[in-house]
């Protein structure tokens, strides 16, 4: 997915998806150019939503993420809460729309 803003600038990230069987979390990977990588994990809530983590550094700077996604038949949105040395640092949403369902 390609990104542009106007605090951040122009950045390629890739996102995976995973269910862990074991553990019964949701696992959300995601990959940028910038040299992030991050493991997000949670639990479901309910039947089409989950909470995600995720905490450690960027610009050696402790940070952390929290996510909510929620799971729609059309449509995925993922909403995310980020902090930086404990003070808010920023709200983003995706909106991932399933294109040519049948």
């Amino acid at each position: 997915m390609d990104m542009d803003s106007g605090e951040v600038g122009a950045s390629q990230n890739g996102w995976l998806f995973g269910y862990d069987v074991w553990t019964k979390l949701v696992h959300f990977y995601g990959v940028g150019s910038g040299g992030q990588v991050h493991d997000h994990g949670g639990p479901m809530v309910g039947d089409n939503a989950c909470r995600l983590h995720w905490e450690g550094l960027s610009d050696d700077k402790p940070h952390t993420e929290d996510i909510l996604m929620t799971i729609g038949k059309n449509e995925t949105t993922i909403r995310g809460d980020e902090t930086s040395e404990g003070k808010p640092a920023g709200t983003w949403t995706f909106f991932l729309k399933r294109v040519g369902a049948k």
